[in-house]
């Protein structure tokens, strides 16, 4: 196959150094520091995105009084569409051919919009009925959510493609997770920010210039991304004149075994973060600080931040850990780390000695930065598993699917959390006057039974095959493959 731009980054021959005493492959599999940093910051706008959950309740629900049941309905209902379009957008854009390549058009309108449309969000007029505002958070949602699938979809795969290198990948995955730490740091101060009497008359004032200020910050991370980050695979997959249909396409992913098994680990750890999470807020405002918003935002904060930097300070550890035992042994310790924090919750949330809480990250915390460091960079090994089945290059379907699988799990929670909630007994309108059964249940559904639900998760990572010796060994045969289509030219 003829180097090109996509397949050669060490700018040499197979076999040779260059002169600088780096092999041709290794050249190849690493990923300029300057185009990694550019990419990484694209997970800014990304982390930033998420945030419309945990401001969703506080404010809709909280503040403006519209049902929990009616908002999980619009969101599940929404988020159930967009799942749709993750499949469609990520076959589509694996055979898409423009100028500007497969991904980058995709992070750019996605970017853009992602951004326009979240501060569009929270900029509600404040004379609204109740009805008025549930319609309003469900259209603008709908597209809000089009657009993290057509940023996400293409973000995600361009990260893949990035390097084919079996610790390199971890690496990306790294610099994505040091730079989505900003939104770590900030995203927890967002209720205290918007709640902090200081800045603003009341929370609504507040989260109208949220939605500005975040709103600006994801367009400026995302659409540098489209504009500099290169793609490695465009002109390989464009040479290819016959492509598998959209319904073989899902078959083989489906079949996948490893796929699978790590697809079940996130639509579990999913379920746990959104599902279980939301409880986090109201045992936080009403059982540990009996209603005092103020009081529960700046700790919540404050135990956010921790958590940051404790994710960030894993993050070399943990690729020491991925280096040195492999990827797969080094999910299940952070699984198992993980479970242990969200079991001490049950203590730890006490309104006696509430600053106990700082224990929790941890924890919880670590286990969440390892996880979703680790987990990209194995089903980028997956991806190459899938090239030598189906002969394509999927980086798209395999995030659209993630996606989609996310997002399910995602509207799903978001649905069920108002039934939960009311199952423990919760009236919003008494705030810290809950009867002490229904702390209990609250207690149990923020801690205990999401433990025992990470533990599932545990038992299904425990099979993983996809050794550093096994994906060297499909690497080799694909670029076997590559150079015998190509007449014998080197292989990408």
């Amino acid at each position: 196959m003829p180097v090109s731009d996509e397949s050669n980054r060490g700018g040499t021959a197979a076999g040779s150094d260059g002169g600088n005493g780096i092999s041709a492959d290794a050249a190849r599999e690493r990923v300029p520091n300057r185009e990694l940093l550019i990419y990484a910051l694209g997970s800014i706008g990304g982390s930033f995105s998420w945030s419309v959950n945990m401001l969703t309740n506080p404010i809709f629900n909280m503040e403006l009084h519209v049902s929990l049941v009616w908002l999980g309905f619009v969101l599940a209902a929404n988020r159930v569409l967009d799942a749709i379009t993750d499949l469609l957008i990520g076959y589509w854009s694996d055979h898409l051919h423009t100028r500007w390549g497969r991904r980058r058009p995709l992070i750019f309108v996605g970017g853009l919009g992602v951004g326009l449309l979240f501060a569009l969000m929270w900029l509600f007029p404040s004379n609204l009925s109740q009805t008025g505002y549930l319609i309003w958070y469900g259209v603008i949602s709908v597209f809000y959510y089009l657009g993290t699938t057509l940023f996400g979809t293409g973000y995600w795969a361009l990260g893949i493609e990035l390097t084919s290198g079996y610790n390199e990948r971890t690496r990306v995955s790294a610099w994505r997770s040091y730079a989505g730490a900003f939104a770590g740091l900030t995203t927890p101060w967002f209720l205290w920010f918007i709640h902090n009497k200081r800045f603003f008359d009341n929370p609504i004032e507040g989260v109208h210039w949220l939605g500005v200020i975040v709103g600006t910050v994801m367009v400026a991370t995302t659409l540098p991304v489209a504009l500099f980050c290169k793609e490695r695979f465009a002109k390989i997959e464009a040479r290819k004149k016959t492509h598998i249909s959209f319904g073989r396409a899902m078959t083989v992913m489906f079949r996948n075994k490893e796929w699978m098994r790590m697809t079940g680990v996130g639509l579990l750890l999913m379920a746990t973060l959104v599902l279980f999470e939301q409880f986090s807020m109201y045992v936080n405002f009403f059982y540990v600080f009996g209603g005092d918003k103020e009081k529960a935002t700046f700790v919540g904060g404050v135990v956010g931040n921790v958590g940051t930097v404790c994710g960030l300070l894993a993050i070399p550890l943990v690729q020491a850990l991925s280096t040195r035992l492999g990827k797969h042994v080094a999910v299940r310790l952070c699984l198992a780390w993980m479970m242990i924090g969200t079991a001490m919750k049950w203590w730890c949330y006490t309104p006696e000695h509430p600053w106990l809480q700082l224990i929790i990250p941890f924890f919880y915390s670590i286990g969440i930065a390892a996880f979703y460091t680790i987990t990209p960079s194995m089903t980028a090994d997956i991806v190459d598993v899938d090239e030598l089945i189906t002969g394509e290059r999927r980086e798209a379907m395999f995030s659209a699917v993630g996606n989609l699988i996310g997002k399910i799990a995602n509207a799903g929670a978001t649905a069920l959390t108002g039934f939960v909630m009311a199952a423990t007994g919760f009236v919003v309108e008494l705030e810290g006057k809950q009867s002490p059964e229904t702390f209990t249940k609250m207690r149990l559904m923020y801690s205990i039974i999401p433990a025992c639900v990470l533990l599932t998760a545990l038992a299904l990572v425990w099979g993983y095959s996809l050794t550093e010796s096994r994906v060297t060994q499909i690497q080799a045969e694909l670029r076997t493959r590559r150079a015998g289509a190509a007449g014998g030219g080197p292989a990408a």
